[in-house]
C-alpha cells in the first residue's frame, strides 16, 4: 500500500545495512565519529539502548521523502514492528550512505525500538546538520510529535519481505 505522505527516492538504487554483529554494542550517545555536533537533551536523558545485544541480518532499505505534511511520525511507520533499525543499524546505515542524509537542515528519520510493550517503546532518530555543518542527533518519542509543517523531511525505513 502506497504512503500518502511519502515518495521513494531511492529507486534506483538498492541500500542494504550490512550485518551487524550483536557485540558491537554501539549506541547513540557512544558513536561521536558519526555525530560531531550536538546531541539533544531527550537523548541525554532516556539514554536509549538497544532492546537487545542480538546480531542483525544484512537489511534492505528504501529512503523517502515527504510530499506533504506528515500528522504524526505514526503515519510515516505504519507499521512499526516490522519497521525499525537497531541503533547500531542507523550507525552503519549514516557510516556506509552519508549521501542520502538531508543536508538542506531538515531531518532525517529513523525508527527504533526500546525495551518494553508499552505504546511508548519507539523512538524515532532524527539526524541533521546543525549550524557548523555537523552531523547532530535527536530523538523523539513516536507517538507525541509530529514533522514540523513546511519541512521536507526523509525517513529510511526497512523493506519488508
Amino acid at each position: 500500500m502506497k504512503n500518502p505522505y511519502l515518495t521513494l527516492l531511492s529507486t534506483d538504487t538498492k541500500i542494504v545495512i550490512p550485518f551487524c554483529e550483536g557485540a558491537e554494542k554501539i549506541n547513540l550517545l557512544n558513536s561521536k565519529k558519526v555525530f560531531p555536533g550536538k546531541v539533544g537533551d531527550l537523548i541525554r536523558e532516556i539514554r536509549p539502548k538497544n532492546p537487545e545485544q542480538s546480531s542483525t541480518q544484512a537489511t534492505e532499505v528504501e529512503v523517502h521523502e515527504t510530499v506533504q505534511r506528515i500528522p504524526y511520525f505514526t503515519d510515516a511507520f505504519t507499521d512499526p514492528d516490522n519497521q525499525f533499525l537497531t541503533q547500531t543499524q542507523v550507525v552503519k546505515f549514516l557510516e556506509d550512505n552519508p549521501e542520502w542524509v538531508k543536508e538542506d537542515g531538515w531531518g532525517t528519520y529513523f525508527l527504533c525500538k526500546k525495551k518494553g510493550t508499552s505504546k511508548l517503546r519507539y523512538f524515532v532518530v532524527c539526524v541533521y546538520l546543525d549550524d557548523n555543518d555537523l552531523r547532530s542527533i535527536e530523538i523523539d518519542l513516536l507517538y507525541e510529535t509530529s514533522c514540523i509543517p513546511g519541512r521536507i523531511c526523509r525517513f529510511v525505513i526497512p523493506v519488508k519481505n
